[in-house]
């Protein structure tokens, strides 16, 4: 990857990536071959295994999300177990997807799934972290992208992988380059963590007041069939009204260069929508979607996403969204922050509600969402709430920007700093990014 005009004097050597492993038994393998692990071996809590939602997003390592399998199993699977500080390549399914097990991760080993493959480098010539980074340089996830097999599923195989060519530098370099871009990775898994404890911040607030019913000044307050007195209980439909979006003609490029973004249910995946992938045109938005202004609630009605869990955001900004979701503006008496939270609270049992659609898909039919019950305080407790809920909210918008802009820095210098020509001297001090 090193290239001509680098401004260092950085000497790159090229080697199959094999030569970088660690000389003991099982540090360089793919994961369990066939009916050796499948979900029958699942069990509640045991060793975790390592799949591809690990390694997907931005995050080194998702150290959350997992399935498990039985200490016997995992004895059983030896021969594919990773440790901390191994790094974890995608065989097939997103191709280019790299994790590395943290030294601090929650777990002491872990079984790599069918569809994932392992490294453990020799410390004493290469840095796991170097090793990371080089495969989440967009050079190289093209070149794997390049090297794949197409034949049926693309995938690229333990053999293709061990003889990967990498550049490397002195062990010395990969340290320092590592460690340069850590820094901006640490800051921004820190503002995740810290946005995580505002979510649960929230929860915890709307559960205080709205579901075990402590809210401010409740003391002598009388109770109707089971409510506080004036509080009522309603069903979705009578809270809010239901919108429906929709996609642009792909066959009209113009539709979709323009700065609105198009939320798609992927991408529901926080209780806050900052941004979004694709954007359209307020032309193209009115040929096939939607525009809803900020403080919308917008919630997966469609898709395999539901199988597993009910997805719901929250616009910041003026969005479009395409026809898998729903847009939900609560009424005149009835506060979107409050609604949104009211549905957060009951996302599990929304879930259970999903049936089945065509190609093995759920859906969430819109008179099935109209009937969720919601609990509706009066309008000044309403209000109370959202001055106290609001300035979370704030917080975890400012440290999402934060984010982004530290994403976009660090993007920008890895791959000068994997071709030498950016010294690791000249390496903006991440705060300072972060803005």
């Amino acid at each position: 990857m090193a290239a001509g005009g680098a401004v260092t004097s950085i000497t790159f050597s090229r080697v199959q990536l094999q030569s970088l492993q660690k000389q003991e038994r099982w540090s360089f393998v793919g994961g369990p071959f066939g009916s050796k692990l499948t979900s029958a071996d699942y069990v509640e809590d045991g060793v975790p295994v390592i799949r591809g939602g690990n390694l997907s997003g931005d995050a080194r390592f998702n150290d959350r999300d997992f399935v498990y399998v039985s200490e016997a199993k995992a004895l059983d699977l030896a021969s594919n177990m990773a440790a901390r500080g191994d790094v974890v390549f995608t065989q097939r399914g997103t191709l280019g997807d790299v994790g590395i097990i943290p030294s601090d991760s929650r777990y002491e080993r872990y079984v790599i799934s069918q569809s994932q493959m392992k490294l453990t480098v020799d410390p004493s010539i290469a840095s796991s972290r170097y090793v990371y980074y080089y495969f989440r340089a967009p050079e190289t996830v093209q070149r794997i992208h390049n090297t794949a097999l197409s034949s049926g599923v693309p995938h690229i195989n333990l053999t293709l992988l061990r003889e990967f060519v990498v550049e490397v530098p002195s062990l010395q370099v990969q340290r320092r380059i590592a460690a340069a871009l850590s820094a901006y990775d640490d800051l921004i898994e820190n503002n995740a963590k810290r946005i995580r404890v505002l979510e649960e911040m929230a929860r915890g607030l709307y559960r205080e007041w709205f579901v075990n019913f402590r809210y401010p000044g409740h003391a002598g307050v009388g109770a109707e069939s089971g409510l506080p007195a004036r509080w009522e209980l309603r069903s979705l439909v009578q809270c809010a009204k239901f919108l429906s979006g929709g996609t642009p003609s792909k066959a009209r490029p113009d539709f979709w260069q323009g700065d609105i973004p198009w939320v798609s249910s992927g991408e529901l995946t926080a209780m806050r929508v900052h941004e979004t992938s694709l954007h359209v045109t307020s032309e193209g938005a009115e040929n096939g979607s939607r525009i809803v202004p900020p403080e919308t609630i917008l919630c997966v009605v469609r898709g395999m996403s539901l199988a597993k869990e009910f997805r719901l955001g929250l616009t910041t900004k003026e969005m479009a969204f395409n026809q898998d979701l729903k847009a939900i503006v609560g009424e005149p008496d009835v506060d979107n922050l409050m609604l949104f939270h009211a549905l957060d609270a009951q996302r599990d049992e929304i879930r259970k509600s999903a049936n089945e659609a065509a190609h093995g898909t759920k859906k969430l039919d819109t008179p099935v969402l109209s009937k969720v019950q919601i609990v509706v305080p009066p309008a000044g407790l309403q209000r109370m709430f959202r001055e106290h809920i609001v300035p979370i909210h704030d917080q975890w918008d400012n440290l999402t920007r934060r984010n982004t802009r530290l994403r976009a820095a660090r993007d920008l210098l890895l791959p000068k700093l994997l071709a030498g020509q950016l010294s690791v001297d000249r390496i903006p001090d991440p705060a300072e990014a972060a803005g």
